[in-house]
């Protein structure tokens, strides 16, 4: 992509943007700017020459991404945005938990 993957600008509110696969983006693949309470998860994000997601906006939730050799995973510029979803209940290891989610990413090295 020459530019973004998704770009939310001025004045969104109340959105969620979920079970994306991102690749390859000269920019960010998720960019945020003046938009609130906007959820992201369950996103694959892979390649992404300058992150894999930018916020610049307060009041934002991601988590449960996936993120491979982007330039930068996650670009937090404003305060109040929160990396793990809300506490939940989950099976793991066949053993019942409740906590919060988060992301997973990795940076191949060349």
């Amino acid at each position: 992509m020459e530019g973004y993957g998704i770009r939310l600008r001025h004045n969104n509110y109340d959105m969620t943007i979920c079970g994306n696969i991102i690749s390859s983006c000269l920019k960010d693949g998720i960019f945020i700017e003046d938009a609130h309470n906007i959820t992201i998860y369950l996103n694959s994000i892979t390649g992404c020459q300058e992150s894999g997601i930018r916020i610049l906006s307060p009041g934002n939730s991601i988590y449960l991404n996936n993120f491979v050799d982007n330039g930068q995973h996650v670009a937090i510029q404003m305060a109040n945005t929160t990396r793990n979803s809300q506490p939940l209940d989950y099976i793991y290891d066949g053993r019942r938990y409740r906590g919060c989610l988060g992301t997973f990413g990795t940076t191949t090295k060349v």
